[in-house]
């Protein structure tokens, strides 16, 4: 019996990318904790960790749901970019509407996912820096999908590899300036 192999140049280039992403997620995950172990200690981590769950609940609904389909369509569209671009413009505004919706909800109760998530009101200016974010948040999300579906690793790489280090300085800068009040 014999295997055919599809593309396996394609295949090897895209594990070669994925891979430099997970290495820089990972060194980047490993700091970010050290640091937030070290200034916020246990709780701080598990408050963190409660936000990052929530954060991507929420991004669930507005971009991360999308995610097969869209690398699928934009794939599958790739020589017809009459298509390709609804496609892309429907999954844009549907992302944007539901992030403005979901973001809406959030700053109206943040009070309450703060006590719900945190035990306190204290963090509901965390809800609220979440509600105005998440479109953003989504939008990222959908153009790394879209990349993908163009196998545009090295965009993809640069554009991943960029954002987690952002994400770790912001984060550990936050951590070290405010701690937890």
């Amino acid at each position: 019996m014999k295997f055919k192999v599809f593309n396996s140049n394609l295949l090897i280039k895209a594990s070669y990318f994925n891979a430099i992403i997970v290495l820089v997620r990972a060194v980047c995950g490993i700091v970010t904790s050290k640091i937030i172990a070290l200034f916020l200690g246990p709780s701080g981590l598990a408050l963190l960790g409660n936000l990052r769950s929530f954060t991507q609940t929420a991004s669930s609904f507005t971009a991360e749901g999308y995610h097969n389909a869209t690398i699928r369509y934009v794939s599958e569209y790739s020589d017809d970019k009459l298509k390709r671009s609804k496609t892309i413009a429907t999954i844009f505004q549907l992302s944007l509407g539901l992030a403005l919706i979901i973001g809406i909800i959030l700053w109206s109760f943040s009070s309450t996912w703060s006590t719900v998530l945190f035990k306190t009101e204290n963090y509901k200016h965390i809800i609220k820096t979440l509600a105005i974010g998440l479109p953003f948040f989504s939008y990222n999300l959908l153009v790394i999908y879209v990349l993908n579906g163009l196998e545009q690793y090295k965009k993809l790489v640069i554009l991943n590899s960029v954002l987690s280090i952002g994400n770790m300085v912001v984060t550990i800068i936050l951590a070290i300036k405010y701690g937890l009040e």
